[in-house]
C-alpha cells in the first residue's frame, strides 16, 4: 500500500487516510510517499511500518540507528531535531491555548543533552528473530520482538551489557517464554548509574527452574565488571508490568546509587526512577524554581524522595505522600539517618490520605508528579478547593493537564506558567510543568 504522510499523530507515527481508513505508520514524516508494511489491521485503523520510502520529507536526517524501519519504539529517530521540538512545542501551545485562550504563559521548550545514549534504563523483551534469541521492543500493535542489538538511544555501556545478555542466553540455549506450557526467559530491566557507572540486572523469567538463568547471571558478571547486583524475577503468568513479580534470587549489590541535584539516592531492583538523569534533573528544577520558598509544603506522588530531598533545602518541613511501601521505608531510613526533622512520611494513596493532611496542615504549596493519567477527580477536587496558594504540576502527557487544570481554573485558580522538558528524545512523548496560583 503506497500512502502520503499527511501529519504525525499524537505518538509521532506518520498518519494518513486511506479509503476511509487511518493509517499510522513509525518513522515516517509528514509529506513522505511511502509504501506501507501492514502489522496489524482493524476496521477504521492500518498500522505498520515503512517497506519502501518512496520520497522523503526535506526534515529527515541520517542518524546511527541501524534498527529504522523495523523497531518502533523511536518514531521520530530520523526527523531533524528542531522539527521535532517545535512538534512537541506545538502540542503544549494547543494545551495552553485550550486553557487560557492563548499561549502567553508557555515558556520555550528545553531539550537538555543528546537525542541518543540518553537512556539509563532499559526495558527489553526475549524473542527470536532469524533463529537466534535476541533482546528487543514489541513492534507496536502486536507481541512480536524486533531486535534492539546496539540501540543508539541507551547509554552505551548499558547497552553493552544488553548485547552481552542476549549473547549469552543464545550461547547457553536458555529457552525463550513462548506462552502457555513453554515457560522460559521473558524480559530483562537494566539500570545503569550515570554517577558511579555500574549497571543493575533484573532478569524476568517465567520458569520456576532458575539454575539456567542464575548461572547465566554470574557469567555476565565474570565478563562485565560494570555489572554490581543481579536478580531474577518470577513471574507465573503474563503481565504488562514488568516490575511485579517474586525476587527469587539476588547477588551482588542491592542496589544502585544514582545522583540528582546533588543528591545521592539508593535504587532497589524493582523501584521506579528517572530515565534521562539529565533532563530529569532540568524539570526538576524548574519545578523547584516554581515553588519558591516557605514554612511547609507537600510532595505528592514522592517515590523515593527525589523532590522531597531537595524541597527541604527551600521549606522548613515537608509532607512526603507515596504508595509504595518499600519507597516510604527507604525515605523515612533516609530521614533519620540524616537527621531530617522536617520531613513526615505518609504511606498511602493520595487520594486516600490528602483530604486529611490538608485539614491538619498549614500547607502552602504543593508539588504533584502523578502518573500518566494524572490526578484523578478526587485529588484535583481537594486540591482545587483547598487553601493552597500554589501548585505544581508535573505531566508526562500533556493531554492530563487538559483533564486537570480545569477543576483549578474553576475554583479561581490561574496558569501562571506552563513549560515542556524534552525527555525522551526522538519519541513523541513530552513532560510538562505547569504552574498553578491563587488568583
Amino acid at each position: 500500500m503506497d500512502c502520503r504522510i499527511e501529519d504525525l499523530n499524537e505518538d509521532g507515527r506518520g498518519r494518513a487516510h486511506v479509503d476511509g481508513r487511518t493509517v499510522l505508520a513509525s518513522q515516517a514524516l509528514p509529506g513522505e510517499l511511502i509504501r506501507l508494511r501492514p502489522d496489524l489491521s482493524t476496521r477504521g485503523t492500518i498500522q505498520g511500518r515503512v517497506a519502501r520510502l518512496i520520497q522523503p520529507a526535506a526534515e529527515r536526517i541520517a542518524h546511527e540507528c541501524a534498527h529504522e524501519f523495523h523497531c518502533t519504539g523511536c518514531p521520530l529517530v530520523a526527523a531533524e531535531r528542531a522539527f521535532e521540538l517545535n512538534w512537541k512545542q506545538d502540542k503544549l501551545r494547543a494545551v495552553c491555548r485550550e486553557l487560557t485562550g492563548n499561549d502567553a504563559v508557555l515558556e520555550p521548550m528545553r531539550s537538555p543533552g543528546s537525542p541518543f545514549g540518553y537512556r539509563y534504563f532499559a526495558k527489553q523483551m526475549f524473542g527470536r528473530a532469524a533463529g537466534r534469541t535476541v533482546l528487543g521492543s514489541f513492534v507496536m500493535g502486536t507481541h512480536h520482538v524486533t531486535s534492539n542489538r546496539g540501540c543508539p538511544v541507551h547509554a552505551a555501556p548499558l547497552q553493552a551489557v544488553l548485547d552481552a545478555v542476549a549473547d549469552l542466553a543464545e550461547e547457553m540455549r536458555l529457552p525463550v517464554d513462548g506462552g502457555a506450557g513453554r515457560p522460559g526467559l521473558t524480559h530483562v530491566l537494566a539500570r545503569q548509574s550515570r554517577a558511579t557507572g555500574a549497571i543493575q540486572i533484573v532478569l524476568g523469567v517465567r520458569n520456576v527452574d532458575t539454575e539456567g538463568p542464575r548461572t547465566m547471571l554470574a557469567r555476565l558478571r565474570e565478563q562485565q565488571p560494570s555489572v554490581t547486583g543481579v536478580h531474577v524475577l518470577f513471574q507465573a503468568a503474563a503481565t504488562n508490568v514488568l516490575a511485579a513479580g517474586e525476587l527469587v534470587f539476588s547477588d551482588g549489590a542491592p542496589c544502585i546509587e544514582e545522583e540528582l541535584l546533588g543528591l545521592r539516592h539508593q535504587i532497589g531492583p524493582l523501584e521506579f526512577f528517572q530515565v534521562n538523569p539529565e533532563s530529569a534533573e532540568v524539570l526538576f528544577q524548574r519545578a523547584l524554581d516554581a515553588l519558591g520558598h516557605g514554612g511547609e509544603v507537600l510532595d505528592l506522588y514522592a517515590g523515593g524522595g527525589v523532590l522531597s530531598l531537595p524541597l527541604l533545602q527551600r521549606f522548613a518541613s515537608i509532607h512526603s505522600v507515596e504508595a509504595d511501601a518499600s519507597a516510604c521505608a527507604r525515605l523515612r531510613e533516609r530521614a533519620a539517618q540524616d537527621g531530617l526533622a522536617g520531613l513526615r512520611v505518609h504511606c498511602g494513596r493520595v487520594e486516600d490520605v490528602l483530604e486529611e493532611i490538608l485539614m491538619d496542615s498549614p500547607a502552602t504549596a504543593a508539588l504533584c508528579d502523578p502518573p500518566r493519567k494524572g490526578l484523578g477527580p478526587r485529588v484535583r477536587e481537594l486540591l482545587a478547593r483547598s487553601g493552597l496558594q500554589r501548585v505544581v504540576l508535573l505531566a508526562c502527557s500533556p493531554d492530563s493537564l487538559l483533564k486537570d487544570v480545569p477543576a483549578f481554573l474553576a475554583e479561581r485558580w490561574r496558569v501562571q506558567c506552563v513549560a515542556g522538558v524534552d525527555q525522551f528524545p526522538r519519541t513523541g512523548h513530552v513532560e510538562a510543568l505547569c504552574l498553578l496560583e491563587r488568583d
